[in-house]
């Protein structure tokens, strides 16, 4: 894909970073589960494996990422299935 692929609703879920870190700097993050169905969209191996850390780590769930795949006009039913079942081959799979 040669575009950023994002869910409805992404610009809704920015994250505001904005701390002593950041030099009086304000910035806007992909909140998680965006930046997964980002990720997923591209589907190179690096990023199945970064979702797949998001996962087990409980940074998202299995429902968030089903549900903004579903909220992706980019990404058609039959692929959001597909991307779905390459994490769910992984042993760091949430509870749904």
């Amino acid at each position: 894909m040669d575009a950023i692929v994002l869910p409805d609703g992404w610009a809704a879920r920015l994250v505001v970073v904005d701390n002593a870190n950041t030099n009086d700097f304000r910035g806007l993050c992909l909140e998680p589960g965006d930046l997964a169905v980002s990720k997923l969209a591209a589907a190179r191996p690096k990023d199945i494996a970064f979702v797949r850390v998001l996962l087990r780590e409980g940074i998202i769930s299995r429902e968030t990422l089903g549900d903004r795949l579903a909220a992706t006009a980019a990404i058609e039913p039959s692929r959001a299935a597909h991307l779905l079942d390459l994490i769910a081959d992984s042993p760091y799979r949430s509870s749904p």
